[in-house]
């Protein structure tokens, strides 16, 4: 890498922490790396419209019986695989893309990229059919295995509907590998409006047929859908991979120029991290990690499904609903932040890895500032949401409280699971960095806390003892993860910061409580008190002076948006 006599300019994400504003005058402008984030999550937004209706049409059709626990099992055990097929592929596969894109310096970047796409995705695809195949033959024994208190209707449900999802798998497996090339080439807006596909043919379904709907059928559609996807994310990766197309990544990392990081007079400037890293560990480490990583939630998947099947009747239904309302909009904040972020600490990581600790910061910051107030809407509006959006036909008031009780014991997760997938994040995406480590201390915690406590607290607690070992092993795990990634980098988080997430803090309290003064209950209520605490958090957090709030011009966003979403 070049050096320079007076300063050293390191390729990396714009930041808006205030560590990197501080010269500037008046409020911050909003970063490209900040720009795609909302990108994303507006795109995001989309599917969480059609997440509400679904849950909405499951919750009337199926209520909480063994139809709702049959299909509900085989839709989370199944979506726990293509989830962790996403996020792995993304994780293993976006720095090999980007440094495979890379030798078009020597000509060869996109015949490199081609080889490596098209070999992961067959490759991977071919072994996840393998799998299916014998998970399909092995079903019964499976379903026993993760659901030890289905017995008869429920457990022969759960058994075909999860037959039927078994055969789409593979097709996951193409979509995650095609999907991870469209994020390293920071196409992420198509690629997030692929992921669509499943949720919108499933909708579609219950639309045509009605409340006649079985959870077969809707299984099927699921596949359906599962296929569109993997289509769409195929035409998406022809289009990148076309002889006209632009060879050279999207929207580069804009220059930080940092004196600090001036090499002295006669100094050698820093070795770049990517050939550091090749030496060090590389992609065998990665895929180590990221396969480590995946086994791990897997079985807290399994854990968190056996216990809640152990609850009683209905649990693994309330579960189910209550985790799609809980995490919606925080899962879609998280999972914008964690791609564009990763796909940024791979480019970087061709240049020189600095200012890692402060790149870690700034997706913190942005992240935590999009996921408090949501976490503050649910505390003081669960009951209302769970009325409005699941109690109707088969779900009744009962089962109505103990999902919007459920909820709010669980939405202190929020911002642990956003501090989490920050730091596994940062991990992973650094060769430099103890992956494999991390990767087994923080499932082995999740494990072992989740066996105990479960053990301890499900029979004699239910829903109440489940939420208390989730908080207690996620709590643990996070953790966990964040004092690895501060003893490899040191501190992360700047004084500025720590005034930042005070400020957030506090006007996601404030708009909360602007809350729980407003009367009245109905759809009329609900959406005046959303439209009054949407306008009251980033005022109250400007006020407060964070600088997210400050950079987040309502006139601006989705002109600055449209020209960074691809």
């Amino acid at each position: 890498m070049p050096t320079a006599p007076a300063r050293f300019v390191v390729p990396a994400p714009c930041h808006l922490s205030a560590r990197h504003a501080g010269h500037r005058k008046g409020p911050p402008s909003m970063s490209p790396t900040a720009a795609r984030v909302y990108a994303v999550t507006l795109m995001k937004a989309l599917g969480l419209v059609v997440t509400f209706l679904l849950v909405m049409a499951q919750a009337a059709i199926f209520g909480t019986g063994a139809a709702a626990d049959a299909f509900f099992f085989a839709r989370r055990t199944i979506g726990a695989f293509s989830g962790l097929f996403e996020q792995g592929a993304q994780r293993l596969f976006v720095p090999a893309f980007v440094q495979a894109w890379a030798a078009e310096d020597d000509g060869d970047g996109p015949r490199a990229a081609r080889r490596v796409l098209w070999r992961a995705t067959l490759g991977l695809s071919a072994a996840v059919a393998l799998g299916a195949v014998g998970a399909i033959l092995a079903a019964g024994p499976l379903v026993t295995l993760l659901a030890p208190g289905f017995e008869g209707p429920v457990r022969d449900g759960a058994i075909l509907a999860f037959r039927i999802l078994l055969v789409g798998l593979p097709l996951n497996m193409a979509a995650a590998v095609l999907g991870s090339f469209q994020f390293a080439r920071r196409r992420f807006v198509l690629a997030t409006a692929a992921t669509l596909a499943p949720r919108v043919t499933v909708l579609a379904a219950i639309a045509g047929i009605g409340a006649a709907v079985t959870p077969a059928q809707l299984s099927w559609a699921v596949n359906a859908g599962v296929a569109l996807m993997a289509a769409l994310m195929l035409w998406n990766a022809l289009r990148a991979l076309a002889p006209a197309a632009d060879p050279a990544p999207q929207g580069a990392p804009c220059e930080v120029i940092d004196p600090s990081l001036a090499p002295s007079d006669g100094a050698a400037a820093p070795r770049p991290a990517a050939s550091r890293n090749r030496k060090a560990t590389g992609t065998g480490t990665r895929a180590t990690a990221v396969a480590l990583f995946s086994a791990g939630q897997l079985a807290t998947t399994w854990i968190d499904t056996a216990l809640a099947s152990l609850a009683g009747l209905g649990a693994l239904a309330i579960l189910y609903l209550a985790q799609r309302l809980l995490n919606a909009a925080p899962g879609s904040v998280n999972a914008a932040v964690s791609n564009v972020f990763y796909t940024e600490y791979a480019h970087a990581a061709l240049a020189t890895r600095t200012r890692q600790a402060a790149e870690v910061a700034t997706g913190l910051r942005l992240s935590l500032f999009l996921i408090l107030p949501i976490a503050a809407l649910l505390l003081a509006e669960a009951p209302q949401i769970v009325r409005l959006v699941l109690e109707r036909g088969a779900f009744d008031a009962g089962d109505s409280a103990a999902t919007a009780g459920l909820i709010r014991a669980l939405a202190p997760l929020l911002v642990v699971n956003a501090v989490f997938a920050l730091a596994i994040t940062a991990i992973l995406a650094d060769d430099a960095l103890p992956m494999r480590a991390a990767a087994i201390r923080v499932s082995l915690v999740s494990i072992a806390l989740r066996c105990v406590l479960g053990a301890a607290l499900v029979g004699p607690f239910g829903l109440t003892g489940l939420a208390i070992t989730f908080l207690v092993a996620d709590g643990a795990q996070m953790a966990t993860a964040y004092a690895m990634l501060r003893r490899a980098l040191g501190p992360i988080l700047a004084p500025a910061d720590h005034a930042g997430l005070a400020g957030m803090t506090g006007a996601a309290i404030a708009a909360g409580g602007l809350l729980l003064l407003m009367p009245g209950t109905g759809l009329p209520a609900f959406a005046l008190q959303g439209a009054a605490f949407a306008m009251a958090y980033p005022a109250l957090a400007a006020a407060f002076g964070v600088a997210e709030a400050r950079a987040l011009n309502p006139r601006r966003l989705f002109s600055r948006v449209g020209r960074r979403a691809r």
